[in-house]
Order: structure tokens, then C-alpha cells, then sequence
């Protein structure tokens, strides 16, 4: 039983068209079969929910119960429940949904959107409260990678794709996208957004001066309206392993506001062949009127205006995600103009397919899975688990919870970034079409997995990460989270197996994943791995909505094991080289480093800067100078590095005389630098050979050991 304060009952009058109270500030009690208002313990009102009843929301805080006669000729009876707040209301209707299937013959009609009948209405409430928090819109907008390529990916195809053209931004946020849809010449910009960011979104759009051709409606794209189709729609739905918070079913619901003529099913037959290409050479319609709508506060749901209204189809028709529902008419799909609907405004319209690439942004994505071996990892979640291992702790026994608490840690996905070389085989590729794709297909996901191992590990779990890509009429863009490219805010996600399984070379090994929505905005992660010809098979639950987020801000190592030669042995060749040079270093006003034994030596190596690679080069013998000491990269500082300005002065070499022509005899060629610089790294590359020289002026901070060495010149 579910209980209800502060609720108000009024019973509506359809004879008259009027309402009388029956009770206010009562308590709600809602069970299997009836509900009950009562004050102060005193009965005042019981409705029993027979068959035929209806629950229709007439708006955030108020509900409509019909309970129709058997017989037709009697009116029917409608109680009007007004609670304390909106969120009592979406509690209200989920315990009515229960009810539906509790009660036999009844047919409930609970007037929940799409949206509200996936989703836990606490589970909304915490997803837009995050989302309506600038600091996270922050967080979003500073990830440089994300923003700047859906800047390119409109921009690049500003003159086939926006100019001209209305856009809808679902989800907008910030409204950044809108904005940048603006910059590519759209002529109107519908940004809705669910959260309490429209107010920021909308005091943007008036600072910026688009109020009119950015216009902020507030609500859910499943409950909207809009005064008229889109030709484009844009929007970044992209959650942690690309599925994680549902978005991407919101932004396949937004098809229905597409214009008609770009929501018609793709299909096989020589007939719709024709009939798709008669559609494209009528791609681009007429004109249509705008509407001068408010331009002060964002619209709560709802535009006025005088074109025809493309509405959010009803959510209780079964038929709603394939329906769209227009006021006054269509649009005709050859002429571009509006045509008379059906009696009851009703035009059913597939939004499972449409045909031109390019009108969502983003258009495709490729999720891809690959097996990781990481000793370290698995190791530190296994740890954490050892905690409820202790029999002493505190004169407590915790071991009965050991089991629980090592299921609860491997049933979290890890979000962090990791070095390509964990990984022993080729991804698995999982492709996703936004364009054709439905809603009931984004609710059950089935992967299957074949791998072929090529080099003996031990497999830990699978890693996860995705592109999109902006199909675009002039151009393809994609955004790229592999950990081969930039970091961006979704990271890399790693999904651990309770017991590691040891693969040899050449192995195959197969699989699936299985990720099945749930309601609380994520999905039930179920991964099984087998070894074919074996009985070897390893399976794990994950619980997308509980992620472990392990990032700590440090570029990853590469996977132990990665030298080739000593790192040691090459460490102190580097010293042996730098005590060289000095003891060959020449006073200079600026810091410099000799780099010819000396101006008479004939034998010895001349060293120049090559002037198209900036690398120094040699000529002349080199091991009676320098010893051929392999180089491995060190992580000599924890810290990032940033490169100094370097002035590099190149000369022509006399081959013959082993010295520069532009300098004197005692003057050998030199790299010189700027006597502020404080540390240089990686400006060169070789693998055999590195000089390594001093600042003459101690005052490095950076972390480099030992003393000051700061700069380090892989000869060539």
C-alpha cells in the first residue's frame, strides 16, 4: 500500500460542467484494488477500481479518474485528484500502472509519455536535477574534443545541411548545438530541453540576441509540441558505453518531428526505389511561414503560433511511436504544402527509417569491444573485496559478506582510460543507425563476439568505447572515444570477469553481450565468454548505472613488459653523454651545447640541424665520439611537460674541413637555446643515441631527476 498527504478530491459534474469538493488536505491510500481518502483516520471517500477505469494527467499535479458504466446510456463518474507536488503525481500513476495488471478485464489508461513509462520517477528526478546543474553543463562544454567536433561536423556542412533549414535540438542543455546550428545559417532552432537548464539556456539566447530564431521550449521531446516539422535534428545522446542513460531512444522519438517527406520507410522494391528518388529531387520545399513566437521565457511544453502544430503523438495509443499527430493538416510530400489529415488528426507515419543521410547529427555509431588483460586491475577491485575478509575487525567477523562484496565490486563497469596495448585481439564491432534504428531495438541489445587472440594472455574482461559519425551531405566527421585518440568525458569503460581466463596465441574465443534496459536509465550488462572446443565458459552481471570512476588524471602506462632494451643501461648512457658534453662545453652568452668534439678534429662528427625535420644530423664518424646507447623513453616526472620556445641556428657544413663555414675555426656548430627555457621534452626522436645537457641556471621545479637535467637531444 502506498500512501499519499495533502491530497485534494473533487468530483466533476458533466451535466453541468462543474466541480464540487469533496475533500481537501486528505491522505491517499492506494492498494491492489481500491483507492481510499481519508482525514484523520475517517473514511471520506472510496473508489474501487473496477474494469473500465481511466486515469488520464491533466497536468503536473492533477488526475482524472473515470469509472465508466456497464451500461452505455449511464454517465460516466470522474474524480479529480489534485496532490501535494508533481513527483507525487508520476508515484500515483506508476501505482496505478500496477494496478493494470492486478486487476483482470481492466483497461487502464494511465496517460504516461513514453518516457514516464520506462523510467522510475525518482530515477528522472536525479537524471534532470544533475543535468540542470551548470557546473556539469560545464564539465560537458570543456570537453574540447566533443565540442569542437560537433562545431565542424554542422560547420563543414553549413550550406546543403542548415542554411535555411529548421533544426530541433533535443536535449539542448547549454544550448551550444543550437548556437552552432545558428552559425551554420539555420533559419530556426527549436531547443528543448526537460531540466531546469532552459531558464540558463533561454537567458543565453537573449544575451546573445536570438531570441526568435533560438526558441527554448521546456519539457520532454515525448510530451512537446512543435509549431511546425524539422528538416534537421541534433543533439549529443551519447552516454558511457554509448548506451548508458537512455537518451538515444528520446533522440529516435524525435523522428516524428521530422517533415513527412523525410520519414518515409526505407524499402526493397523497385516501386519505393522510384518512389525515393522522386522524394529526393523534392527535397528541398517551399518556403514555409514562420511563427513570431514569445521570445521572453522559455515555453513550457507547448508553442503557440499560427502554422499547424506537430504534436507529441498520445501515449497511450499503441500505435504512438509511429504516429504523428497533426492539428490542422499535413504536409504534402511532392508539393511541400499542407493538406487536410484525417478526421481525427491522426496521419500514421513510420519513424523507423528515413532516407537522406545527414539529417541527424549525429547520423551513425560504432560501439566497439575488445578483450583486456590488466593484472593491476583486477588485483585493486580484488582488494577492496579482501576488506570483508577480516575475522578480527574490530572483534567482528566480516567474512560471511566477503562473496557479496566481491560480487558487488566486479559488477561495476570501470570508467578510465587505458593504453591499446592491454588489448590481445581485434574489437568487435557493434553498428548502430540512428536513422533506422527503433526504440524497442535500443531496449534489448544482443552482441555476439568473435575474437582471435594474437598473443598469449590473460583475459580480465572487455573494454568498451565508441565513435559517431556526422553523415553529412558535404562532408563525414566523426567523434572518436578509442583510447588510441584524445581523452573525452566519456573515457573508456572496462567491464571486469569475475575469474580470468588464460588464452594462448591463435585462439579463438567467442561470446556475447546482452544489455537489457531497465528503469532506472541504464541497462543490465550480462557478458558470457567461451573458449570453442572447451567446456570453458565465463559469464558476469554488470550494473551500468553503478560505475567505478577510476580516472586519476595521469595519461595511462603502457602494459608492463612494453622495453625492449634496459631502460636502466640507457639511463646512465645518457649521464656518461651529458658529463661528455660538458667537459666539450665553450662559455657562451646564452645556454649552448657544443656538439663538435673539436674545431680542428678532422676525424671527429659534425653535428647540424637537418633545416625541413629540425633534427640534428651528423657527418662524419660517430662511435669514436659518442657511444651507441639504445634509448628507451623514461617517465622521468610525474608531472606534464610542457616545451619551451627553442631558437635553433643552422649552417652549411664544409664536409671537407668538418666545420661550418659561417663560424670561425673555434667556433664549432651549436644548438642554442633560450636562456629561459626550463625543460624541453620530446622535441626529438631516435632510438640509439641521446645527448643530455644541463641548465646552466638551477632553477627547474618540474620534477626532473636527478639535479636539473632537463633537456634531452636524441641525436639522429
Amino acid at each position: 500500500m502506498t500512501s499519499f498527504p495533502n491530497v485534494e478530491l473533487r468530483l466533476f459534474d458533466e451535466s453541468s460542467f462543474t466541480c464540487r469538493t469533496i475533500g481537501a488536505f486528505l491522505t491517499l491510500n492506494v492498494d491492489d484494488a481500491k483507492l481510499v481518502f481519508f482525514r484523520n483516520s475517517e473514511v471520506v471517500k472510496e473508489i474501487v477500481l473496477r474494469t473500465h477505469v481511466s486515469a488520464n494527467r491533466l497536468s503536473n499535479r492533477v488526475v482524472a479518474i473515470t469509472l465508466k458504466k456497464e451500461k452505455p446510456e449511464k454517465i460516466p463518474v470522474t474524480h479529480l485528484i489534485a496532490f501535494e507536488s508533481p513527483r507525487d503525481l508520476l508515484r500515483f500513476l506508476s501505482c496505478i500502472k500496477s494496478c493494470d495488471a492486478n486487476i483482470p478485464g481492466t483497461a487502464m489508461d494511465s496517460g504516461l509519455s513514453s518516457f514516464d513509462k520506462r523510467t522510475d520517477s525518482w530515477s528522472a528526478v536525479q537524471y534532470f536535477q544533475f543535468y540542470s546543474y551548470l557546473s556539469q553543463q560545464q564539465n560537458m562544454m570543456q570537453d574540447y574534443v566533443r565540442t569542437s567536433t560537433y562545431q565542424r561536423a554542422i560547420l563543414f556542412n553549413a550550406s546543403m545541411d542548415f542554411r535555411g533549414k529548421v533544426v530541433l535540438d533535443v536535449g539542448a542543455g547549454s544550448g551550444i548545438l543550437s548556437f552552432f546550428a545558428i552559425q551554420a545559417g539555420a533559419t530556426k532552432v527549436y531547443a528543448v530541453e526537460a531540466s531546469n537548464m532552459a531558464a540558463h539556456c533561454n537567458t543565453l539566447v537573449q544575451a546573445n540576441k536570438l531570441a526568435g530564431r533560438i526558441v527554448v521550449i521546456s519539457g520532454k521531446i515525448e510530451e512537446i509540441t512543435l509549431p511546425e516539422p524539422v528538416d534537421i535534428i541534433i543533439s549529443e545522446p551519447m552516454g558511457y558505453m554509448l548506451y548508458n542513460e537512455r537518451m538515444l531512444e528520446t533522440y529516435v522519438h524525435a523522428r516524428k518531428f521530422l517533415a513527412p517527406h523525410l520519414r518515409q520507410p526505407i524499402q526493397s522494391t523497385k516501386a519505393s526505389a522510384a518512389r525515393k528518388n522522386e522524394l529526393n529531387r523534392t527535397n528541398h520545399v517551399s518556403p514555409r511561414p514562420r511563427v513570431n513566437d514569445d521570445e521572453g521565457q522559455p515555453m513550457d511544453g507547448t508553442v503557440s503560433g499560427s502554422s499547424p502544430v506537430v504534436s507529441s503523438p498520445d501515449a497511450d495509443s499503441p500505435q504512438s511511436d509511429d504516429e504523428l499527430t497533426v492539428d490542422d493538416g499535413d504536409m504534402d510530400m511532392q508539393k511541400g504544402e499542407w493538406r487536410t489529415s484525417s478526421e481525427d488528426g491522426v496521419t500514421k507515419r513510420s519513424n523507423r527509417a528515413i532516407i537522406a543521410p545527414g539529417i541527424m547529427f549525429p547520423t551513425v555509431a560504432n560501439l566497439y569491444i575488445v578483450p583486456f588483460s590488466d593484472e593491476a586491475l583486477f588485483a585493486e577491485q580484488s582488494s577492496k573485496a579482501n576488506f570483508w575478509h577480516q575475522q578480527t575487525f574490530h572483534g567482528m567477523d566480516l567474512t560471511s559478506l566477503r562473496s557479496a562484496a566481491f560480487a558487488e565490486y566486479f559488477n561495476q563497469p570501470i570508467v578510465d582510460t587505458f593504453d591499446i596495448g592491454l588489448c590481445p585481439a581485434l574489437p568487435c564491432v557493434h553498428k548502430v543507425d540512428f536513422r533506422t534504428v527503433s526504440e524497442t531495438q535500443l531496449a534489448s541489445i544482443d552482441i555476439p563476439l568473435h575474437f582471435q587472440i594474437s598473443t598469449c594472455s590473460t583475459i580480465h574482461g572487455l573494454a568498451f568505447w565508441f565513435d559517431v559519425g556526422f553523415l553529412g551531405s558535404q562532408r563525414e566527421v566523426w567523434l572518436s572515444t578509442a583510447p588510441t585518440e584524445p581523452l573525452t568525458h566519456w573515457y573508456q569503460v572496462r567491464c571486469l570477469l569475475g575469474t580470468p581466463l588464460f588464452v594462448q596465441e591463435g585462439q579463438a574465443l567467442n561470446g556475447h553481450v546482452t544489455m537489457r534496459a531497465n528503469s532506472r536509465q541504464s541497462y543490465d550488462v550480462q557478458i558470457e565468454l567461451i573458449v570453442p572446443g572447451s567446456q570453458t565458459k565465463i559469464t558476469n552481471s554488470l550494473d551500468l548505472k553503478n560505475p567505478h570512476f577510476r580516472y586519476n588524471g595521469y595519461p595511462p602506462a603502457p602494459p608492463p613488459g612494453s622495453h625492449v632494451r634496459s631502460p636502466t643501461e640507457t639511463y646512465y648512457a645518457n649521464l656518461c653523454l651529458q658529463q661528455q658534453l660538458q667537459v666539450q662545453a665553450q662559455p657562451s652568452a646564452g645556454l649552448s651545447v657544443p656538439l663538435a668534439a673539436a674545431a680542428a678534429a678532422a676525424s671527429g662528427p659534425l653535428f647540424a640541424m637537418h633545416p625541413a625535420t629540425a633534427f640534428v644530423q651528423t657527418s662524419g664518424p660517430t662511435e669514436s665520439a659518442l657511444p651507441q646507447a639504445p634509448l628507451q623513453s623514461m617517465q622521468m616526472s610525474p608531472h606534464p611537460i610542457t616545451p619551451s620556445p627553442l631558437a635553433v641556428m643552422t649552417h652549411t657544413s664544409n664536409p671537407g674541413a668538418g666545420i661550418p663555414q659561417s663560424h670561425p675555426p673555434a667556433q664549432p656548430s651549436a644548438v642554442l637555446l633560450d636562456p629561459s627555457t626550463a625543460a624541453v621534452s620530446g622535441l626529438f626522436c631516435n632510438p640509439t643515441v641521446s645527448v643530455v645537457a644541463e641548465d646552466s641556471v638551477p632553477q627547474s621545479t618540474n620534477g626532473w631527476r636527478p639535479g636539473n637535467l632537463n633537456l634531452i637531444l636524441h641525436i639522429v
